[in-house]
């Protein structure tokens, strides 16, 4: 995300992913098509709380509709409120929680789904 040729945020996608479950041993999500998994969403300090994550998640989701996606799935820190809130009010729901998901500091997941 670009302001004025300064970039303020990003996201990065992963294609036909299925993000249900925990990563196999093998490291590598199960694919899932027309699943799109958002793996970062993220908008530096200085420009939050401006409205521009909404934004953002209104072009994800409009990327997905527009690409063929019947599914969206991400995932956070389980302390992340702002964004599991700014998921919710765009209709994601949580679809499961794991435990110590996160290290440096240690923190649970919170999986979250569209439906499309």
């Amino acid at each position: 995300m670009m302001i004025d040729r300064v970039a303020v945020g990003c996201c990065a996608f992963q294609l036909n992913v299925n993000f249900q479950d925990d990563l196999r041993d093998d490291n590598i999500n199960p694919p899932m098509k027309a699943s799109l998994y958002i793996t970062t969403t993220g908008i530096l300090p200085g420009f939050q709380h401006k409205g521009l994550g909404q934004l953002m998640k209104s072009w994800q989701i409009a990327y997905a509709r527009h690409n063929g996606f019947d599914r969206i799935v991400t995932n956070t820190r389980k302390r992340n409120n702002a964004m599991i809130s700014l998921n919710q009010k765009f209709g994601f729901r949580i679809i499961r929680s794991t435990p110590g998901y996160y290290s440096g500091p240690t923190d649970a997941t919170v999986v979250m789904e569209l439906r499309l």
